[in-house]
């Protein structure tokens, strides 16, 4: 079974209702706050980065996404600077750029 993200086939509305919502006055400190926990949770060692291993088997697996090779290629676009890991920042600009592009990429279901 391949999983599509939250968005799926409802993609364009989901993210207009999140840009309307993030646009609302004080909700960007909620939205990271909201992230910053999320991230927490997947950092299972506690270093302050996600790695790889850590992506795959918290968000990836359970999901049962069956193309590794393409979730590598996603984990590599948000890895900006390129070291390996993902740190919060990497993270929240992708979750920002995410909700506010509109052109489906490969990484879009996700």
């Amino acid at each position: 079974m391949v999983s599509y993200g939250i968005l799926a086939k409802n993609r364009e509305r989901f993210i207009n209702h999140g840009v309307r919502i993030a646009g609302l006055p004080g909700m960007k400190p909620v939205f990271r706050f909201v992230l910053k926990r999320w991230f927490k949770a997947l950092d299972v060692d506690g270093d302050g980065v996600i790695s790889w291993q850590e992506w795959y088997f918290m968000v990836l697996k359970p999901d049962g996404i069956e193309d590794e090779e393409e979730a590598k290629a996603c984990f590599n676009i948000v890895d900006a600077n390129k070291n390996g890991v993902l740190s919060f920042d990497e993270v929240a600009n992708a979750t920002i750029e995410y909700f506010t592009e509109t052109e489906v990429t490969k990484c879009a279901y996700l």
